[in-house]
């Protein structure tokens, strides 16, 4: 395996500045020189590094072994506690002498000779890269593919993602209308780089301005094809060319995910997904939910258990309050036996059943069907309900309170409960 098939040129007085890893690059809407993060490290934010880190990692190894002055180094670094730049540095050093940059170097080669050949410099092409340089060009002319004048590594701003980066070339092609996005790649294998690539030359491809470094000044956009990108993969070294044709919609689709990403990253970093654990004041389940007036969502809900709910039964003094509890077990797979009669009794106990001079089933919907009460009130219905010892008189029970408007949630709580309960006496009968 080859190095980073993302590594390109360090820019220097041929490139727009670079501080910290990002580029700086002026805000186009307010002037102000600022920091704007890397496409090539924004596209990576969904790459699939894994293969590729273990390889780093057995190159560090590598290195270590065959290196007795990076182990000494080491020794020495570890002896002391502010010594993470140090560490960092000599595994890099491993990574080197093993041989882990040899490629990346020598595709760095040749991405600038090409950069200069492209903008129609005469520069001389080492023994070493001749086979690679002539691939390059019989690759692009195979398959109808020619540099515009004016597009070798252009930088771009991309305003809508945030980001900044070198687009490498700006190509013509017969086989689309307008100009296409070309990028380099001289890593031996892309297989596992397709993602991230497709987002890179989306976004270059999208990009809102181009910055000309030497003048300071922003530059009209060009028209670029969103739809299909070029990616001239030249392997380092191989002699050999191919032209890949890229799907940039599917780019856009994993830039917008990873534009998800970077965000969701912020708010974790600065602290957005987490907050100190409340601590127990005595509050239950059924007061921390709240009654009707009160859309507070109870904070424990997520750690309810068996006997916290008979004990928030136990204390509750509302009938909204045993709902409220009823629908915390519901959710939580914890409506046992036991917590059914223990709402029930409570229920008994909080709110008696009706005496002889309070309204009955037959009260309400009368012999015949009909509603023999003047009025009909949410009060009137749950006594009902209370009473009702088929669901046949629940049914009855439920239009009427639905044709006076009354079918609030509580009634209809109410309604469910006492279902359950006539439907369980059934079984037991």
């Amino acid at each position: 395996m080859s190095g980073d098939p993302f590594s390109t040129p360090s820019s220097g007085h041929d490139g727009p500045e670079i501080r910290g890893g990002r580029y700086v690059v002026p805000d186009p809407n307010t002037g102000r020189i600022r920091t704007w993060q890397r496409v090539t490290n924004f596209a990576k934010i969904l790459a699939d590094s894994y293969a590729l880190d273990q390889w780093r990692q057995r190159k560090v190894v590598e290195g270590m072994a065959t290196q007795n002055e990076l182990r000494a180094k080491a020794v020495a670094a570890l002896a002391r506690n502010d010594n993470r730049d140090e560490i960092q540095a000599i595994a890099e050093a491993a990574k080197e002498s093993a041989g882990a940059f040899a490629g990346a170097e020598l595709g760095s080669a040749l991405h600038k000779i090409l950069e200069y050949r492209d903008l129609g410099q005469d520069v001389h092409v080492p023994h070493i890269l001749a086979s690679d340089v002539a691939a390059y060009y019989e690759a692009l002319e195979r398959h109808g593919l020619a540099v515009a004048d004016g597009m070798v590594e252009v930088c771009v701003l991309n305003l809508d993602y945030g980001v900044v980066g070198r687009l490498d070339r700006g190509l013509w092609t017969a086989h689309r209308p307008g100009l296409v996005v070309g990028d380099f790649k001289s890593g031996q294998n892309l297989d596992y780089n397709w993602l991230e690539i497709a987002v890179q030359i989306y976004l270059y491809a999208s990009a809102t301005h181009v910055w000309d470094w030497r003048t300071g000044e922003f530059q009209p956009m060009p028209e670029f094809d969103q739809e299909v990108g070029a990616v001239i993969h030249v392997p380092a070294g191989s002699g050999h060319g191919e032209v890949h044709k890229l799907n940039l919609v599917g780019g856009r689709i994993a830039a917008e995910k990873a534009s998800e990403v970077r965000e969701m990253r912020r708010v974790a970093k600065a602290g957005g997904l987490v907050e100190p654990w409340p601590t127990h004041d005595g509050a239950s389940l059924a007061a921390g939910a709240g009654g009707p007036d009160d859309e507070e969502v109870p904070w424990d809900d997520c750690v309810a258990t068996t006997d916290g709910i008979i004990k928030d039964v136990i204390a509750a003094q509302s009938v909204e309050e045993l709902a409220t509890l009823w629908d915390i077990a519901d959710r939580h797979g914890l409506l046992t036996e036991d917590v059914k009669n223990a709402l029930m009794g409570r229920g008994n106990e909080v709110e008696p059943w009706p005496t002889h001079d309070s309204a009955t089933p037959t009260d309400i919907i009368g012999d015949t069907g009909g509603t023999v009460l003047e009025q009909v009130t949410e009060g009137t219905i749950l006594a009902g309900i209370k009473v009702a010892g088929y669901v046949e008189e629940l049914a009855v029970l439920w239009d009427v309170a639905e044709q006076h408007g009354v079918l609030t949630e509580q009634v209809r709580d109410s309604f469910i409960c006492r279902w359950e309960w006539i439907a369980e006496s059934d079984e037991d009968r």
